[in-house]
């Protein structure tokens, strides 16, 4: 295997090459990680920043040649440092994570979530999520197959079930695939059943929509919805939020957007997670609505810069398997999820011992009970399609094609 050492050298010879005056700092401006190679770059006087930038293909030629394996390597500009993928990867395993975390390590009114592992200049450091901070009241998680998102989502919701009783916290999980966080549902702190079923999520959206009204009559009245004895935050998880809103149409997006712009002043929470972040789909309801941004590797620069908010994050050059880019509050840091565990049933049930005696009435109706929706597609011969209806043609396209079809592929079924 290549040292860091003779990589860095390599690195140096591709830059002296193209005539770029740029060198690889020694130790400790270059360390090593768990999972990746961090080289610290310094530049000559006058060098710009796009010149050391625009050689990363060649570098990727040069490593992945050394390494008789395909490499990709990220230039990050704060600090100005090249990152590769580590040869030999070591998982960061998120038991371990969760077994150093206690409740009494947050204090009294916040609402912490383990978003992973971050470095600055060779030191670890976990990196927890506030999502009572008036900057991060929202999450999005974007990833392609591969990036580690659903390790990402999962450890978000199992650190906020560990770390907040069920008097403190409530959690609404929708799982359309039905196959991410079905794994869950032992935890106490669920304010629903786990919504599988893509036709009953916008009923659920719904009933979420009619707490945020309710919690919104009673903060007009005066009520102090952060005392312990009243109710308590609701986080709402959004698996596949862009196939969710494209199979549900206008419909699940205006819940979602609600939700989004008002929840945040009443203890109601959205952490969304997408593994195709398209403009068409979800251009506009992510716009503005989610502060914070975890993007793991995507497709193109297009889905990084949608994903991102912003262009030019390198998100497309990511390794996968758990890298992402935190964007928060104008800053953007290098972070890893933790390996969710395989059996996610034995964590839930070790937070129901862990959380039993403690009060868990509170309970969000069930979709069936939510008032009932106006129909989500339209057709030329009919005026809508009724949820039984729906239903039927999502889970036939669910079993031919693997996937949720878009709201036009279950239009064409009764046209």
């Amino acid at each position: 295997m290549i040292t860091m050492r003779e990589e860095a050298m390599l690195i140096d010879r591709v830059f002296a090459q193209h005539g770029v005056d740029c060198r690889v700092q020694p130790p400790p401006g270059s360390y090593e990680t768990a999972t990746m190679r961090l080289y610290g770059l310094q530049r000559g006087r006058g060098v710009p920043v796009s010149k050391v930038s625009g050689l990363v293909e060649e570098l990727d030629e040069a490593l992945t040649q050394a390494r008789r394996t395909p490499v990709r390597c990220r230039v990050d500009r704060l600090p100005l440092r090249l990152e590769t993928p580590r040869p030999d990867p070591r998982p960061l395993k998120l038991e371990g994570a969760l077994a150093r975390l206690k409740p009494s390590d947050h204090t009294q009114g916040r609402l912490l979530a383990l978003a992973g592992e971050g470095h600055a200049y060779r030191r670890r450091e976990a990196l927890l999520l506030d999502f009572t901070s008036p900057n991060t009241p929202h999450a999005l998680i974007a990833g392609a197959t591969g990036s580690g998102k659903t390790n990402l989502l999962v450890g978000l919701t199992l650190s906020l079930a560990t770390l907040h009783s069920p008097q403190e916290l409530a959690l609404a999980l929708l799982d359309p695939k039905g196959v991410d966080l079905v794994g869950l549902a032992a935890l106490p702190h669920l304010a629903l059943p786990i919504i599988t079923d893509p036709a009953e999520a916008l009923l659920a959206l719904q009933a979420v929509v009619t707490e945020l009204e309710r919690r919104k009559q009673q903060l007009g009245a005066g009520q102090n919805l952060g005392r312990k004895e009243d109710l308590p935050r609701l986080v709402l998880v959004i698996d596949e939020l862009a196939e969710l809103a494209d199979v549900g149409g206008k419909e699940v997006e205006a819940c979602v957007k609600r939700i989004l712009q008002v929840g945040r002043g009443l203890g109601i929470h959205v952490i969304g997670a997408t593994q195709k972040p398209l403009a068409a789909v979800i251009g506009s309801l992510v716009k503005a609505n989610f502060p914070v941004r975890l993007v793991g590797k995507v497709a193109s620069t297009d889905d990084a810069r949608v994903a991102a908010g912003v262009s030019g994050t390198g998100a497309e050059r990511l390794p996968g398997r758990g890298a992402f880019l935190l964007l928060q509050g104008g800053d953007m840091r290098r972070i890893q999820a933790y390996l969710a565990p395989a059996d996610l049933s034995a964590h839930a049930l070790d937070l129901r011992r862990r959380w039993q005696g403690v009060d868990t009435t509170w309970r969000l109706p069930r979709p069936s009970q939510a008032p009932a929706p106006r129909a989500v597609i339209r057709t030329p011969t009919a005026n809508g399609v009724a949820p039984q209806w729906l239903r039927r043609a999502v889970e036939r396209y669910l079993a031919e094609h693997g996937k949720l079809p878009s709201q036009r592929a279950v239009q064409r079924t009764y046209q």
